[in-house]
């Protein structure tokens, strides 16, 4: 079977939707988070302090290395405002909550997955992590 084949055997269409009723099984809901089991978590610092750079000109380097003095500082400013949950809402008809996220996943209850590389920041080991907006840590 080809790939093209295959595509018209298994896409939706208007009429496989309604010969076909799905419903999402709110009972039985993967965690929007995904969380690694064992591995060590990092606190990141509460309430970081808004950005007093505009991300474009840091980016283009114009403000030099020294901008971020303290890594976990930086790492939490950095995370909270382009990675962590913006607001929390309530399904009216059944009470469960669900999270807004700066950066939301495509709608298709995959969760939207942050890692990132560290080196050279102070008081930060160097190394690989996977953020947890869940609880804004690393």
């Amino acid at each position: 079977m080809t790939w093209g084949e295959y595509h018209e055997l298994t896409r939706h269409s208007a009429e496989s939707l309604r010969r076909n009723r799905h419903a999402l099984d709110w009972e039985n809901m993967p965690d929007p988070f995904r969380h690694y089991e064992g591995a060590p978590v990092l606190d990141l610092p509460a309430d970081p302090p808004g950005p007093q750079i505009p991300a474009l000109e840091l980016l283009q380097g114009s403000h030099g290395a020294t901008v971020a003095p303290d890594g976990a500082a930086f790492l939490s400013q950095l995370l909270f405002y382009s990675a962590a949950i913006s607001a929390s809402k309530r399904v009216p008809s059944t009470g469960d909550r669900y999270a807004l996220r700066v950066n939301p996943s495509s709608g298709n209850l995959y969760p939207t997955e942050f890692y990132f590389l560290t080196r050279g920041l102070k008081r930060w080991a160097d190394g690989m992590y996977h953020y947890r907006p869940s609880s804004h840590m690393t």
